[in-house]
């Protein structure tokens, strides 16, 4: 079965999906939780030989039309079930047993602030410890199942729902070998949009999420907690943020603009950026700290980093090809910041991303 995305119409209770039947008959399922919503634009773009359409409240998972005609045989060979059970299309999956993971693309009002939303579930009979190196975006993540233990700059905490910001320097997390939880991996910017709070304020740092949302954040991991379905929560926790995007502060457009030109070029010199967007040197490192939470010349250390860290990951290149295709001097470039940024040398860190399962998008 595949599934169209359009929960961006109606995050909490719009479904439309095409089944093929094993008669080959292809049916045609929308759920809509209001009269106002097209059924017909729902299911622009599929193919199919007969449609069922529901119209439930948001507060209903239920497909009570969908049912009724497939228990009277107006549904041939069609299985019936709930629609939250049906993982999204957006998703590419990456499975490596005792892992597995699931991103997911942001439906589009949130698109810009977060990069990718994913699912994940782990077993194994022992704690499992891994190392997290720098970042150039922020973090959200609420697991269920045994809390996430994060030491970070010399300060251990364990969390069930956190945000942790960019980041200039390494962490470890470590778990009891059991856990599922939904990563939301913001854009730069994201926090400060999303979260209402400042870069500066959140870097190098990890918090509850409470401690940014108040009650909102507890609202939140009750309602994920209430319902079994791994693309339900995901969908849950897209409509929560997407009703965030009014209350948040607006980043200035000169600090988007930098920010975006350094994660494709990190190369490029801050005074360039200044000028271009005709700001002194000073106010644009300024405005950017607080905003995004890193320097401009520290974020693009930790950009050029990340490119190296994917190569590293892939095990094809030598350590002299990865500081070429990275941007650094030579290899010497490469390991200092890999030592700095990530508390190992290339070598061993590129054994433990190999090592470590899908990577984080």
């Amino acid at each position: 079965m595949s599934e169209k995305d359009t929960s961006y119409l109606d995050p909490i209770a719009t479904h439309s999906a095409e089944h093929a039947t094993p008669s080959g008959q292809r049916i045609a399922y929308v759920r809509v939780s209001t009269a106002e919503q097209n059924a017909d634009r729902l299911l622009d773009g599929l193919q199919f030989d007969e449609r069922f359409v529901d119209r439930c409240s948001g507060k209903s998972t239920d497909g009570p039309k969908l049912e009724a005609d497939a228990a009277e045989g107006g549904v041939p060979d069609c299985k019936t079930g709930r629609m939250d059970d049906v993982a999204p299309r957006t998703g590419v999956e990456a499975t490596e047993p005792p892992w597995c993971m699931r991103i997911l693309t942001p439906i589009p009002p949130i698109a810009g602030w977060v990069r990718a939303l994913t699912w994940y579930r782990e077993s194994s009979p022992e704690p499992i410890s891994r190392r997290q190196v720098a970042t150039s975006g922020a973090v959200v993540f609420v697991t269920w199942g045994a809390p996430l233990l994060v030491s970070f700059g010399g300060t251990s905490a364990s969390f069930s729902a956190l945000a942790a910001g960019v980041s200039d320097r390494p962490a470890r997390t470590t778990h009891t070998g059991c856990q599922e939880g939904i990563g939301v991996h913001l854009s730069a910017l994201g926090a400060f949009r999303l979260l209402g709070v400042s870069g500066a304020d959140l870097a190098s740092r990890c918090v509850d999420l409470s401690e940014l949302l108040g009650r909102n954040a507890d609202e939140l991991v009750d309602q994920l907690a209430g319902v079994a379905s791994p693309a339900r929560r995901v969908t849950l926790m897209q409509a929560a943020l997407a009703g965030r995007l009014g209350l948040g502060p607006e980043p200035a457009p000169e600090v988007i603009w930098a920010c975006q030109t350094l994660r494709m070029a990190p190369s490029v010199r801050v005074a360039d950026l200044a000028a271009e967007v005709g700001w002194s040197r000073t106010r644009l490192a300024s405005r950017f700290s607080a905003q995004v939470g890193l320097s401009p010349k520290r974020f693009s250390q930790v950009v050029r980093f990340e490119r190296a860290s994917r190569l590293l990951a892939c095990g094809a290149f030598s350590l002299a090809e990865v500081a070429v295709h990275s941007g650094y001097y030579d290899q010497a470039h490469l390991s200092r910041d890999v030592r700095a940024l990530a508390g190992t040398t290339p070598a061993t860190l590129a054994a433990e991303l190999a090592a470590s399962g899908p990577a984080d998008p």
